[in-house]
């Protein structure tokens, strides 16, 4: 998925009810290339012809989900010293 499917797929899952004319001004494209976006979706079956989340879309955003991150820090990190003495705490394992 390109950079503009993915940011289309994204706001239309946070603002379902979103029209086609502020997805333009939103994402700084057309309005027919948001038409052509959704068609897109639409054949891959992410959405159905109501613009609704199908069982694929909810499928890939769920396979799709970070489940690892990096937090990155700054500083020496004194208050954590009994356990970042043998790794940075920008490398420490959370939960």
């Amino acid at each position: 998925m390109n950079k503009q499917l993915l940011d289309l797929f994204k706001l239309k899952l946070k603002k379902p009810q979103i029209t086609q004319r502020d997805l333009a001004s939103q994402l700084n494209i057309s309005l027919g290339k948001v038409n052509q976006l959704l068609d897109q979706l639409k054949q891959n079956g992410f959405f159905n012809e109501k613009l609704s989340l199908t069982i694929k879309g909810k499928e890939y955003i769920k396979n799709h989900h970070p489940q690892q991150a990096v937090i990155l820090a700054a500083g020496f990190g004194m208050r954590m010293v009994p356990i970042n003495t043998e790794e940075p705490k920008g490398l420490l394992e959370i939960n």
